[in-house]
């Protein structure tokens, strides 16, 4: 089953027909509706804008300059209970380096979004975002990437839990600048290898997508990155200009499960 596949600011369930899901096919969304509606963004301009998240107003003209965040969310109290085995309540540090030399360091929470986290490292040590592309940048808002087509539209062969509170999952990382998030379709278990940094704060995001971790080293590439230009307001990139991941390496020497797979 094919879903399309974007990231938007709330409100349209996609970017072509509403603004959160772009190329027609498979399964990742991000945004629970249109980061962009009218205009396309490029890289000098802002993240355009007149689809807003429903109660907020356009990403365009909120501090695109802001540092990312660098605190640490705090980990699970040992005396509490936790859905995440204490074992693997520390963050795990891991590396996306572009082709053009440039390196972006991850910090992943396995406490706030353990199979988000599993399924990101599980990826990555078999090598499977290694050469895939930024497929989809908007200044102002954010950079998409990790589809083996490089198009938006493909996927690992299977979906993990969506894990965000409007799926009846507590995780309270915001979409800040620099936060790392997974992108789906309209439905809400539909994530698979896509993910997407955030350019810029984007509060309508939150509770909607699964953020699980965040940039710690490196929004200097990122800011690079969300400077090329796009083709159309879903934030689209011509093929020559999408940005190569040569490689995304986990650093941290720690053993984890598998995710659980789901049907897509």
């Amino acid at each position: 089953m094919k879903k399309y596949i974007s990231i938007a600011l709330c409100g349209l369930l996609c970017f072509t027909a509403a603004g959160c899901v772009t190329d027609a096919a498979t399964g990742e969304t991000t945004g629970s509706g249109a980061a962009t509606g009218s205009g396309s963004a490029t890289g000098s301009g802002a993240a355009t804008g007149s689809g807003a998240a429903p109660g907020t107003d356009t990403e365009a003209d909120q501090g695109a300059g802001t540092a990312a965040a660098e605190t640490t969310p705090p980990k699970p109290d040992a005396t509490e209970p936790a859905d995440t085995p204490l074992e693997y309540s520390e963050p795990v540090q891991a590396t996306i380096t572009m082709e053009d030399g440039g390196e972006i360091v991850l910090e992943l929470y396995p406490y706030l979004a353990p199979q988000s986290v599993y399924n990101f490292v599980y990826l990555a040590r078999q090598g499977y975002y290694d050469g895939l592309k930024f497929h989809r940048i908007i200044y102002g808002f954010m950079i998409q990437g990790g589809c083996p087509q490089g198009t938006g539209t493909g996927n690992p062969g299977y979906a993990i839990l969506g894990e965000f509170s409007e799926n009846g999952f507590s995780n309270d990382l915001e979409h800040t600048r620099g936060v790392l998030s997974m992108a789906r379709s309209s439905d809400y278990d539909s994530a698979g290898s896509q993910f997407f940094i955030m350019h810029d704060d984007a509060p309508g995001l939150d509770g909607s997508y699964a953020a699980f971790g965040r940039v710690i080293s490196g929004m200097d590439v990122v800011d690079r990155i969300a400077d090329i230009p796009n083709d159309g307001p879903n934030g689209s990139v011509a093929e020559k200009n999408k940005p190569v991941m040569v490689s995304v390496t986990i650093d941290s020497d720690v053993e984890l499960p598998e995710p659980n797979k789901l049907p897509n």
